[in-house]
């Protein structure tokens, strides 16, 4: 379980970030999720190119993870 907020969201710099608390979970979804939430931006954003990085996780020191994604 845990929250997930938005963080940012801008249509100018074609951004959104999202972010997790109180998950901790093992390391290895770390990459699934990052995946998971740039499948779902794929299938809403009607094939445009995404990209997607973890810029904070808390298997890292971070307080949360925090996803960006760009098209």
């Amino acid at each position: 379980t845990g929250e997930l907020e938005l963080a940012e969201f801008d249509s100018k710099k074609k951004k959104v970030a999202y972010i997790l608390k109180d998950f901790e979970g093992h390391p290895a979804l770390c990459a699934f999720l990052e995946g998971y939430f740039k499948g779902i931006m794929e299938l809403i954003s009607k094939g445009k190119d995404i990209s997607s990085e973890e810029t904070d996780c808390v298997h890292e020191g971070g307080k949360y993870h925090r996803f960006e994604l760009h098209w």
